[in-house]
Formats: C-alpha cells, sequence, structure tokens
C-alpha cells in the first residue's frame, strides 16, 4: 500500500467486488490495515464466520486479475478472522474475499446402480464410431444412439455412451424388449472424460422430423416385455419441446440417476410402478405448449409424475419456471396429474397412484412444489429445500380438473423460503368450483415444516374440514404476509411457533439453523433418519424443524 488512505479503499473493495462461489457470505466489520512495525504486510479482518464455509482471501493489482493470497498467517477469534498477508511488498494491492457455502445436499452414491460385472459392453462415441464397427471395445465404438435400437439389449448388458460427445436429432428408444432383472440390470452410462454424452433436440429414429424424447422407454406391440430394470446414468437431454427421459406406463423398475435435463419442457416423465430418479440435475425449463389456452398449457416442470412406488430424491431443481401465455408464468418441481387411460378406463382419471415419496431435494427459483390433479395415496413430500421462487408451493386441484380428486398428503421436515415479492401467491392451495365447500377424501397433514412466507399460507382450508392437520411447524411472515383469514384461515396450534428462524445465514442462501434458532429441537419423529447433508435426525432431544438438523 502506498497511501495511509489507500486500505479504506481496499475495504470497501473487500465488501463489493466479493467474488463469491454460489453463495455471497454476510459479511461485517471489514477492514484492512498495515501491520504496526511490518510496512511490508497487510491485515484482512473479516467477520462473523459462518461454521463450515470455506473463505478463499485474494489478491489483485489491477482490478481485473486476482489469485489466491499463497503466503499468509489465520488467526480466529470470537467468530472474527484475520488474514496477515505475509507479501504485501508495499505494492498496489486490492483484496477481496470468496466464500463458499458447505453443500446444501449431500446424497448417496450412484455407484449403487452400476454394474461392476457386466455380460457384455457396448460402446457408442459420436466422434471416431462407425455403426459397422463391433460395438464391444472403446476401440471399435458405434457412432450413433440409433444402432443401439437393433442391439437386442438384455439382462447383464452395459452401454457406455463417450463423454464429450453430442448426438443431435437422435434419440434413445427402449421399446424392443430391452429388460434386465434385478440381479442384473441393463446399465447406460458414460465413459471417458470431459462433459456428459449429450442427447441435443432429439428426433425418432424412425422419424427424423419428428420430436421425441431424449431417451424413451416403452414396448413395441411386436415384443412381449415392456422396459424394465434399466439404469440410466451420467447422460445430458438439451434442448428438447418436451420431456427429456419419457417412461412408459408398462415400464417398471427404471432408475435415472445422475441425469442432466436443460431447456426441455419437463425433465423426466415418470409413470409405472418402482421408479426412481435419483441425483439428477433438471434446470432451465421452457414451454412445452405454450398457446394460451390455460387447459392445455404446460411447460418448464422438473418432473411430472404417476404411478405406484415411485422415489424422487437426492434432485436439484433450478429456474424450472417459464414465461407462460396463459398463465404469466408456468413451471415447478413436481406435476402430478393421475390421468392414466386404460381399456377398463378410457377416461383415464379412476386411476389411484400410491406411495410417492418426493424427497432430499433442493429447489432454486421454481414456480412451485407441487400441482396435483387426480387421486393419490401415501404421496410424501419431506426434508426437501425449496428457495427463492413462487410464493405458491402447493396447488391440489379439488374439483377443477376432475369432479373426485382425492389427496393423501404429508408435507414434512421441509425449509421453503419463499422468493417472490411480499403479498403475492399461497403455500398450500385448495382449489375447488365453490370456496368454502367441503371435500371428503382429502387429507393434508403439515408437520415439522420451517417456512418463510411472503404472501397467505394457505387458501380454503374449509375444503377438507377436519382432514386438514397441521403441527409443530415454525413460520416466518415477511411484512404484509397473512395466515390467512375466514376459510382460509390457519389457526396456529401450541406446537407451531410465528418466529423467525435464524438460519446460519439467509442473504449467502445458507438455510441450516444457527445455533439458538426456535426450530432446534422443536420437532416430533420424523420419517427418515438424516437430513439434507446426511446428518442423523435426530441429533439433539428431538428432531429440527426444517430440512437441516443442526449438529
Amino acid at each position: 500500500m502506498k497511501s495511509p488512505s489507500f486500505p479504506l479503499i481496499a475495504a470497501l473493495g473487500v465488501g463489493l467486488l466479493s467474488g463469491v462461489l454460489r453463495a455471497a457470505p454476510q459479511l461485517h466489520d471489514l477492514r484492512v490495515a498495515p501491520v504496526a512495525g511490518q510496512p511490508a504486510q497487510m491485515q484482512l479482518t473479516y467477520g462473523p464466520i459462518v461454521p463450515d464455509w470455506i473463505y478463499t482471501p485474494q489478491a489483485s493489482s489491477d482490478l481485473g486479475n486476482w489469485a489466491p493470497l499463497t503466503s499468509f498467517s489465520q488467526n480466529d477469534a470470537n467468530g472474527v478472522r484475520t488474514i496477515t498477508d505475509q507479501a504485501a511488498g508495499g505494492a498496489r494491492r486490492f483484496y477481496r474475499l470468496v466464500g463458499e457455502p458447505p453443500a446444501r445436499m449431500i446424497g448417496p452414491s450412484l455407484d449403487q446402480f452400476r454394474n461392476p460385472n457386466p455380460k457384455r459392453v457396448f460402446y457408442v462415441d459420436g466422434r471416431s464410431g462407425l455403426d459397422t464397427n463391433a460395438g464391444t471395445s472403446p476401440a471399435t465404438p458405434w457412432k450413433t444412439l440409433f444402432r443401439l435400437h437393433s442391439a437386442g439389449l438384455r439382462a447383464g448388458d452395459v452401454v457406455r455412451l463417450a463423454r464429450g460427445c453430442v448426438w443431435r436429432r437422435e434419440s434413445f428408444f427402449l421399446d424392443a424388449g430391452a429388460h434386465g432383472t434385478a440381479e442384473e440390470p441393463i446399465v447406460i452410462e458414460a465413459y471417458g472424460t470431459g462433459e456428459p454424452p449429450t442427447i441435443a433436440d432429439p428426433r425418432a429414429h424412425w422419424d427424423a422430423t419428428r420430436p421425441w424424447p431424449g431417451v424413451a422407454f416403452g414396448r413395441d406391440p411386436s415384443v412381449a416385455e415392456p422396459s424394465s430394470y434399466i439404469h440410466l446414468l451420467d447422460v445430458r437431454i438439451a434442448d428438447f419441446e418436451s420431456t427429456g427421459v419419457l417412461m412408459s406406463p408398462e415400464s417398471h423398475h427404471l432408475v435415472v440417476a445422475g441425469v442432466e435435463v436443460r431447456r426441455c419442457g419437463a425433465g423426466v416423465g415418470i409413470v409405472g410402478a418402482h421408479q426412481k430418479v435419483i441425483g439428477c440435475y433438471v434446470h432451465d425449463g421452457v414451454m412445452a405448449v405454450d398457446t394460451g389456452n390455460g387447459s392445455t398449457d404446460w411447460g418448464a416442470n422438473g418432473v411430472t409424475v404417476v404411478g405406484r412406488d415411485i422415489e424422487i430424491a437426492w434432485n436439484r431443481f433450478v429456474n424450472c419456471s417459464a414465461p407462460s401465455k396463459a398463465f404469466g408464468t408456468d413451471g415447478g418441481v413436481v406435476e402430478f396429474f393421475g390421468y392414466v387411460r386404460t381399456a377398463a378406463d378410457p377416461s383415464g382419471w379412476n386411476n389411484v397412484s400410491d406411495d410417492i415419496r418426493v424427497h432430499h431435494n433442493v429447489a432454486e427459483n421454481c414456480w412451485g412444489m407441487l400441482e396435483g390433479a387426480g387421486k393419490v395415496t401415501n404421496l410424501l413430500v419431506a426434508n426437501n429445500l425449496y428457495f427463492g421462487g413462487s410464493n405458491s408451493l402447493f396447488v391440489l386441484h379439488l374439483d377443477t380438473v376432475i369432479a373426485d380428486a382425492a389427496y393423501d398428503l404429508r408435507v414434512e421436515n421441509n425449509t421453503f423460503v419463499s422468493g417472490e415479492p411480499e403479498n403475492v401467491g399461497t403455500i398450500f392451495s385448495l382449489y375447488s368450483a365453490k370456496r368454502g365447500d367441503l371435500h371428503p377424501g382429502t387429507t393434508l397433514t403439515v408437520r415439522n415444516n420451517v417456512m418463510v412466507v411472503r404472501g397467505q399460507v394457505i387458501y380454503d382450508a374449509a375444503a377438507i374440514g377436519t382432514a386438514f392437520v397441521h403441527d409443530h411447524n415454525l413460520i416466518s411472515l415477511a411484512p404484509g404476509a397473512t395466515l390467512g383469514s375466514g376459510v382460509d384461515q390457519w389457526v396456529v396450534g401450541a406446537t407451531e411457533r410465528l418466529a423467525d428462524p435464524r438460519f446460519m445465514d439467509a442473504l449467502g442462501e445458507d438455510y441450516r439453523l444457527a445455533p439458538g434458532s426456535p426450530a432446534i429441537d422443536a420437532g416430533v419423529a420424523a420419517t427418515f433418519p438424516a437430513d439434507l447433508r446426511g446428518t442423523p435426525v435426530p441429533t439433539g432431544a428431538a428432531p429440527d424443524l426444517g430440512a437441516y438438523e443442526a449438529k
């Protein structure tokens, strides 16, 4: 530093030029000052230190090129950290702080879905392959995804797609009888290094002009077996107007894990039985149908779901939201429309889905958590973090889509932080033709949640009467937000609180509970034994409220 006033300028630089990773730390008392008796050294002091964050001090001589400090000492005291730059050398130097929060979610390894002892292995490389090759080694790969359709995949087979490849206007349709077993599934995975194998702007293998999901599971009428016991891993689907990965009603025991879907109308279309969507990344959704007709338009969904024994877990949903001609904005994390048309049920609406578990997911800037129309039992939404998106989290159509919709929904141990402007939207919306009428058949249990509300908590609670049960929740009302009134009233129970949840760093989007949070040890028995980061539940005297258990 060349003048006594320059450290003050540098201090402003630390605050305003904070190069942040993922989220900005909330910092106070930022100071840069020379070290007494050591003119070649400078001290950077900042705090409070948020537990488990990684803070990296950086320096620059021109505000353009930044590099981490390499010669420094560090001292922590009372939540404040002091960094001594031992190589300042008297030269002009700017400082900034890079703060990286801990992982919001720590899920299970996807290796559990791989096959370490395959019977046959096929390789596909869109750059160097030839469909006339044997396809059985990295040196003799096939070229196109279409070639896989005639490969005759069977139990124990592994298909490996080369990283760094992009297959445009191709798709992978598993309808020719490909099926594995519980002991020997068919596995589709990546090999090599680089970007995920990508299917972009996909088209049908029988008609290059027909848009088709990047990966689809089904059954051609000429074969006896539908797609089953198949694991789809590691791939990326991009730029498709409808659903990126699509299952069929007959399919079962499918796993979609570690898959990225971007710029599609929906990430994964889940239907059938015993299906899993695990550890996927669905982001930047688009409208699938956008005509201005609210009865047909849809899009920007993370997943659509109908079926039995479905698990949707440890996924990341980002920007599942898109402009809509009919709705202004549309999208959301989960779309449950229980329509499955069969010969016995041509209307499609008598189908009853069962045992759908949406748990341990992170949703950022999405247009709601769940919208439903149809019939479902044992629908669980638990241990999810939802932040930055619409305040309209749950929309249940009681009789506005079909006359006798019925939901058995439990909402447990979630952290919901609305990102909409104040006084907009409702956390739980129960829609019916006549507000206040009782609609038997639907139950809603809300327990152990943390909810930061910017609009209204519930709309038309009277629609399900005593079948609406809520306890052990913490609600934080933003200015202008309400619990509702009249038929919309959420009456705060004896085990519930209106309070600030005291997050670790709300400005830094770190929604773990800080010491002293009223949500700590305030819950009752939880469904899952671990929180969103794998911390055991309970860790203290009782389960905490929300998606995170305090250590």
